[in-house]
């Protein structure tokens, strides 16, 4: 392997690495796949640190302690800045659960496992993770836990042919690869986050290092070059965040990437392109530029409601290159020169760095988010914002008979259905005070007898048939039960209907159509009525799919006005549209209370009213608003009718 020497087309290509990561994190619509930037990272990874280790191992200057050393010099300087500059942003601005994750998130940064730290909070694509400051150092522990072992491994390997090198390298990335494709079905966040499904990626770029281009003729280089730029723009524009990745779907950027890396050179069109003075400023600007871009972009979604104008977006855009220019010609750049910062120099200032955000992290965790720091507001609004499980959490996700779980040994009403029925009993004990109900609930699954949802990897066809089972112990519950006279029942039946959305029934899975939904609710309002029961249908509460309670949260903690967090109801209408359609198919067999009716006035449907938030989240009542609603007195009048009561 001759000497590694500058080639100014990877840093070009590191900018178009890194634009489209800035651009998908900005929400910019045609770059839904721009998180494959990280990917082409990784590939560009592995092929330069693969080079200078595998150069040193054979002039026999190899050392781990002098690796480790640029690793630090090379990483560390400038993750720390940030890391610094986000703290007192974080503590005017977090409320306490976020602060408390973020927290958790600093010392998983310095500690080299926040992959795992986010892969246990949250999801990459889940709407909380775009206020999640620190999210995109994932991909730092990533690379960090694989140069942990693949020094070690090229060492081992050094003493062996290059061929056979080459061959245990391939096999660990079809490994990895396969890995990765089974687990993006199977627990696709863990799939995400985690190493064993992204060593691959670095793996490859290492393989571009080992292999030696064939003696192509110019054009077809320039050709190999030109389809790997391709690539990786076609998995940009038409990959998104439903794509299963990485896996399969990983592989034209990261082949996009070796190709490049393999054929592009300064004088091929391809290469000159890279090469462009513009690319390359980018490039050498990117390790700071993604450092910088998503703190940016997170605390002004924090601030905004989860909202970014287009102005805004390109002003942050703007000040994430200059505070990246700063960040390389003032900490990046003396950082690596050993002869502006000394060893010595280095391991004082980053060790010292390291305690004080470790100090940080932990006195965020142990303190729960610091909540003293709004005099109790933050009691005052986790109990506006708590779940609301209804009579008990004993009643949550299991069939009993606890008597948590009941108001009357012999109840007349039944409250059947998923947490939307949950959140209902405070309604219907406010509306009828003296009610012998009983709460049979299950999250997800909603009261509709032959019919689950298969939702996601971790509630699955197994979580659906144990939906079905629980449904058909209630069925079993009703029919020995002689004193059961109506039945409340509720779902948002959004884990059934949608793009992708499968269902389980009759032992297929089949697409979640809203005409089979409202079917199935038919008959199993058909089945109760067979048997006496009278069944009173409620709709969710309106939704537009924005955390209505964080919402007002977060306007209370700054001291803003909570009464402009709102849903417009053709918002509503938009976002529920195959809900709503299960909702007008059967209410012309039977009555459904459309909650809409009572929460919405002149198009707009509140959530802030009388100093009481009426959601807890995106779409739950919290249990101020479940009482609100039931002392409402067109509602609360229409309930004692339908349920028999006074």
């Amino acid at each position: 392997m001759a000497k590694l020497s500058y080639r100014p087309e990877v840093d070009g290509l590191r900018a178009v690495a890194v634009i489209p990561v800035i651009l998908f994190h900005a929400g910019i619509a045609p770059f839904a796949g721009g998180y494959v930037g990280v990917d082409v990272f990784f590939v560009i990874s592995g092929y330069l640190i693969t080079s200078i280790i595998w150069n040193e191992i054979k002039s026999g200057q190899f050392s781990l302690s002098r690796f480790y050393e640029r690793r630090a010099r090379r990483i560390l300087p400038p993750l720390y800045l940030v890391l610094i500059l986000t703290v007192p942003f974080a503590w005017l601005w977090m409320m306490p659960g976020m602060y408390k994750d973020y927290s958790e998130g600093l010392i998983g940064v310095i500690t080299f496992v926040s992959n795992v730290v986010f892969w246990l909070q949250t999801g990459y694509f889940a709407p909380v993770a775009e206020e999640n400051v620190l999210l995109h150092t994932w991909s730092l522990s990533v690379e960090e836990q694989f140069y942990l072992i693949f020094p070690i491994f090229l060492l081992i390997f050094s003493v062996r042919s290059r061929f056979w090198l080459i061959i245990t390298l391939s096999f660990g990335c079809i490994i990895s690869l396969a890995f990765a494709e089974y687990s993006s079905y199977i627990n696709p966040t863990s799939n995400f986050y985690l190493l064993p499904s992204r060593a691959w990626e670095l793996g490859i770029g290492a393989l571009v290092a080992f292999i030696r281009a064939p003696p192509l003729i110019p054009a077809i280089k320039s050709t190999l070059a030109a389809i790997g730029i391709l690539l990786i723009i076609g998995s940009i524009v038409f990959l998104n965040e439903n794509t299963p990745f990485p896996g399969v779907w990983a592989i034209p950027s990261v082949v996009g990437a070796a190709l490049v890396l393999a054929f592009s050179h300064q004088n091929e069109p391809v290469g000159k392109v890279l090469s462009a003075k513009i690319l390359v400023s980018i490039g050498l600007l990117s390790y700071s530029a993604y450092l910088f871009h998503q703190p940016l972009f997170a605390f002004s979604r924090l601030l905004n409601d989860g909202q970014i104008q287009l102005w805004l977006i390109g002003f942050l855009i703007f000040l994430t290159f200059i505070l990246a220019q700063i960040s390389y010609t003032f900490v990046e750049t003396p950082f690596r020169n050993k002869q502006q910062v000394s060893l010595g120099t280095l391991i004082a200032t980053l060790s010292s760095l390291a305690l004080l955000l470790l100090a940080v992290g932990s006195f965020g965790i142990m303190s729960d988010g610091a909540a003293f720091r709004r005099n109790g507001l933050a009691g005052v609004l986790a109990e506006q914002i708590e779940p609301n499980v209804g009579l008990s959490n004993q009643c949550n996700d299991r069939f009993t008979l606890d008597a948590d779980c009941r108001t009357a040994e012999n109840p007349d009403i039944l409250v059947w259905g998923d947490s939307y029925a949950m959140h209902l009993i405070d309604m219907v004990r406010t509306a009828i005070p003296k009610a012998e109900l009983i709460q049979h609930t299950k999250s997800a699954c909603a009261p509709v007898l032959e019919l689950a949802p298969i939702v996601d990897s971790k509630r699955n066809r197994s979580w659906a048939e144990g939906c079905m089972a629980f449904n058909r112990e209630v069925k079993t519950w009703i029919e020995q039960t002689p004193s059961l006279r109506y039945a409340v029942l509720s779902s948002p039946f959004r884990a059934y209907v949608g793009e992708g959305r499968q269902v389980l029934f009759e032992g297929e899975a089949l697409p979640g159509e809203p005409g089979l939904i409202a079917r199935e609710l038919i008959n199993t309002v058909a089945y109760l009525e067979a048997n006496g029961i009278a069944v009173i249908l409620v709709s969710s509460p309106p939704s537009n799919g924005e955390n209505m309670g964080m919402c007002m949260a977060r306007r209370v903690w700054r001291g803003s006005d909570p009464s402009a967090c709102k849903i417009a109801l053709p918002e509503y209408e938009e976002y529920d549209a195959e809900v709503l359609e299960i909702w007008r198919t059967v209410a012309e067999r039977t009555e459904v209370i459309m909650l809409s009716d009572y929460m919405c006035k002149n198009a707009v449907c509140d959530a802030f009213v009388d100093q009481s938030f009426l959601y807890m989240d995106h779409g739950h009542l919290s249990k101020t608003g479940a009482t609100f609603l039931g002392s409402d007195e067109r509602l609360s009048a229409r309930i004692r009718l339908l349920l028999g009561a006074s």
